[in-house]
């Protein structure tokens, strides 16, 4: 009996195989790059469908454009672009496309170039899954994508995406100076509805902010600046040297009155300026992992309906989270003369819970940040901010429940081999800026560590 029953196993076993083995015909329907004289023409060649690039090395000097809908590109492939003045590849003006699985990388790096790993334009329904990018630096960003909605970037790899740059803040009234600044984000988002942003990893192991890359490439030195400096001059440029050299984010959603419903759930970001850098609305933060950052989240600009959950912010150095409205937040205004009405740009209705912030100022940037100076905000853990212009609204309707602001230096720190306390390496918990009433703040079941200074400059209200 059990003979005939493995003997009614196998015959099964080799009757599937027969009956779902893939065919002459299902093969042919693989479009194989590499039969092709370029990764170009594969794309040129197959409008509309999949293009398959099997695994090796593929060297590209013009940008590969995807502009079809349904198409993409998917296998095992690394794909090198020689040219440093072009993209890698273009996605433009299509839906349900989907890029998978390849490593796309540059022949060399060049400092001060603005050209993407991948940038994508007025799409619908995009995937990006499983990429690894190694060693795109823009100026901009890594990955740029611009008017897009319902966009999937799950599962990436960005690594060593910062580039040296001059941060040209010239043409800008409020500012009207330019230096030389580490910059470059890893994933860029502007003006996009409904996208995805899950399991990503965006590290930098390059340049970091040390005293040696600073000397090294001149950071902060101011380049180029008008006679008169403009309004927000004075948050950056302290001595004619521009303190806030290390800019770019490991990933930003912007676009504060066009982007809303974003999703960034489980992603770890490591060794940036700032960890997520949002100006959007209703969105929700949830599951990440940001360690050894300037500054380990902002959002900004009228960022309103966020719900920041079940984050980790470790290491970071100025602040662990800021809130504060920015200089685009506005109060709603009628139409006047040929001005037409504009609606309001309010940061509100935020929700902060179960949030852990740790080891703050254990990273690499407390060297040029701790100081003793009780009037300046920094560095803090959590910064709740006024906005600098007077059109600002005020920053309200917050909620901070169940988060932990944890002091490394209570556990005793190795110091040459010896267990020390150590004091803390932040000045507050909690900072308000002073125009800022608490009135509409609430804090619940909290465990803030004090910093040098206290808890917080104002009064915590439930």
């Amino acid at each position: 009996m059990m003979l005939a029953n493995r003997l009614n196993i196998v015959l099964m076993v080799f009757v599937t195989l027969i009956l779902f083995a893939p065919t002459k015909e299902y093969a042919q329907q693989i479009i194989d790059a590499s039969k092709y004289n370029s990764l170009q023409e594969a794309i040129d060649s197959n409008p509309y469908r999949m293009v398959f690039v099997p695994q090796g090395e593929y060297k590209i000097n013009t940008a590969l454009k995807i502009t079809t809908d349904g198409s993409g590109l998917y296998g095992y492939a690394k794909i090198i672009q020689e040219n440093s003045d072009e993209h890698i590849i273009e996605i433009r003006n299509a839906e349900n496309v989907k890029i998978d699985d390849l490593t796309l990388t540059r022949s060399e790096v060049v400092f001060d170039k603005d050209f993407q790993a991948v940038t994508m334009d007025s799409c619908n329904n995009v995937w990006l899954r499983d990429l690894k990018i190694l060693n795109n630096r823009a100026k901009t960003a890594t990955v740029l994508i611009r008017n897009s909605n319902y966009t999937r970037i799950e599962g990436c790899e960005i690594i060593n995406y910062k580039t040296i740059t001059v941060d040209d803040r010239m043409k800008s009234d409020l500012y009207r100076y330019a230096f030389n600044a580490i910059d470059g984000h890893g994933l860029m988002m502007i003006d996009c509805n409904s996208s995805h942003i899950i399991r990503n990893r965006i590290i930098e192991h390059e340049l970091h902010p040390t005293k040696e890359i600073r000397d090294k490439y001149e950071l902060g030195k101011i380049v180029n600046r008008a006679e008169e400096l403009g309004e927000l001059a004075k948050y950056g440029v302290e001595n004619n040297f521009v303190v806030i050299w290390h800019q770019g984010a490991g990933m930003r959603v912007t676009g504060a009155t066009e982007t809303q419903f974003t999703l960034i759930d489980g992603n770890y970001i490591k060794n940036v300026a700032q960890g997520i850098d949002l100006h959007t609305d209703h969105v929700i933060v949830t599951n990440n992992h940001v360690i050894n950052s300037y500054m380990g989240m902002k959002a900004m600009h009228g960022s309103r309906n966020v719900l920041i959950s079940n984050n980790i912010f470790q290491a970071p150095g100025k602040y662990g989270l800021l809130l504060r409205p920015g200089s685009a937040s506005r109060y709603a205004q009628k139409a006047v003369n040929n001005k037409p009405a504009v609606e309001a740009n309010y940061e509100r209705g935020i929700i902060v819970s179960n949030n852990i912030f740790s080891d703050v100022g254990f990273g690499s940037e407390h060297w040029r940040l701790w100081n003793e100076d009780s009037t300046l905000s920094y560095p803090v853990v959590i910064k709740l901010g006024y906005g600098p212009l007077e059109k600002n609204p005020p920053l309200s309707d917050v909620i901070f429940q169940g988060n932990i602001i944890y002091d490394k230096g209570l556990d005793r720190v190795l110091i040459d081999g010896e267990p020390q306390v150590v004091p803390p390496k932040y000045k507050y918990a909690v900072w308000f800026d002073e125009k800022l009433k608490n009135e509409r703040i609430h804090f619940h079941n909290n465990i803030f560590n004090a910093g040098a200074f206290g808890v917080s400059n104002k009064e915590l209200k439930k």
